[in-house]
């Protein structure tokens, strides 16, 4: 089919051979798009509208591509119509086009393709094809509107962040997670998406960003998934041996974590001291602790916060992989104390002195932030 910018109408097939692949992906995508795109047509973009490989004309639910029509060169609404009158061209007319190319062909499945062809146009284009003429010399574009954010915009005003967040939307899909999490807590999916952001907190060891990952996706190798999937014969807590542990138990209701909670709240609570924020009072520990906070909150050291619950939820699942593994049990406090003291300076050390960026580790580490103060360059701990 010779086309030029008709071929935005049409959905490619796949095993198309005859153009080279970066077109293939960049129709692809833009066929992604269709439901969400509007062609403003005019008289003349419907009589350039392709009969094959068009979305819009569908037969039995299909879109339909015939060679004998496309080697006589019927490939178009307007080769079917009349020049100089309103209408389409006569049975006869067609099969005398495909005559000419074809030597031997069905006469009777010509004709019963045609008119099937004629019934399986948009109602509105048999409209505009009865009451206006195609006028070949007229200039002509194809407008293209987007709807974007329940918003109709015109193709062009759109950036390519906006075209490429509407394409991934249709390409992803969200993780199963969020179902799982709303059950547990009452809180918005809108906010759990945030919740990457804290995942891959830059400055954050990656033995905290992979644990951080798995509690998001919910999908820790907890005792009861450990059981279901038959590699272990018992789904009962390894830490307080009395209930079945799952990923709430783990990180949240294990009897053994009580005295730990108090401490981290204390903690917690002397960060948010003298904090004037109405986002305060709306905080829930449990979901804080397991997802750390969302946003900004003024006189707040959020990115302390969020790697300081990171930390303890690390500690909490070290602990429990030691007497799991090894049978060895340790003060989770303790080790919890350790593990911040241990990761803070060693960023002191890398942002400060290696690498001059001071600026970054006050951001993130020092601001607002009672528990970690730097004192004629040492850096001071208050747990």
């Amino acid at each position: 089919m010779n086309l030029s910018e008709e071929i935005l109408f049409m959905s490619l097939p796949e095993n198309l051979k005859c153009i080279p692949n970066v077109y293939k992906e960049m129709f692809k995508g833009f066929d992604l798009l269709r439901d969400d795109i509007e062609f403003d047509l005019s008289t003349e973009n419907v009589y350039d509208q392709p009969l094959f490989c068009n979305p819009n004309v569908l037969f039995d639910g299909k879109t339909v591509i015939w060679y004998d029509f496309i080697n006589a060169g019927i490939v178009q609404v307007k080769d079917i119509c009349y020049e100089v009158i309103e209408g389409f061209l006569p049975e006869m007319a067609i099969v005398e086009m495909i005559q000419n190319v074809t030597n031997h062909c069905d006469i009777n499945s010509i004709v019963k393709r045609y008119n099937t062809l004629k019934v399986v146009l948009p109602k509105e284009w048999t409209e505009i094809i009865h009451k206006n003429i195609h006028r070949r010399n007229v200039s002509r574009s194809i407008n293209i509107n987007v709807i974007f954010k329940d918003k109709l915009s015109e193709f062009s005003m759109c950036s390519t962040k906006e075209l490429y967040l509407l394409l991934t939307s249709k390409l992803c899909q969200h993780p199963i997670c969020y179902k799982k999490w709303t059950e547990v807590f009452e809180i918005e999916e809108n906010d759990l998406c945030k919740v990457w952001k804290n995942v891959n907190f830059y400055w954050k060891p990656s033995i905290l960003m992979d644990l951080d990952f798995k509690i998001a996706h919910y999908c820790i190798f907890t005792n009861s998934k450990l059981m279901t999937m038959k590699l272990i014969n018992y789904n009962v807590c390894d830490v307080c041996e009395k209930e079945v542990e799952n990923i709430t138990h783990l990180f949240l209701l294990c009897s053994e974590l009580v005295e730990f909670h108090l401490f981290m709240q204390q903690k917690l609570s002397v960060l948010f001291d003298n904090v004037d924020s109405d986002k305060i009072d709306n905080l829930v520990y449990e979901e804080v602790f397991m997802f750390g906070l969302f946003g900004s909150i003024k006189g707040v050291n959020v990115s302390f916060v969020n790697f300081m619950l990171s930390v303890a939820r690390y500690c909490i699942f070290r602990r429990r992989n030691l007497l799991k593994n090894l049978n060895s049990n340790v003060d989770l406090i303790r080790l919890f104390k350790y593990t911040v003291k241990h990761y803070i300076t060693y960023l002191y050390e890398y942002l400060c002195d290696a690498k001059c960026m001071r600026n970054v580790f006050e951001k993130h580490f020092l601001k607002n932030n009672i528990l970690v103060q730097e004192t004629e360059g040492v850096i001071t701990f208050n747990f």
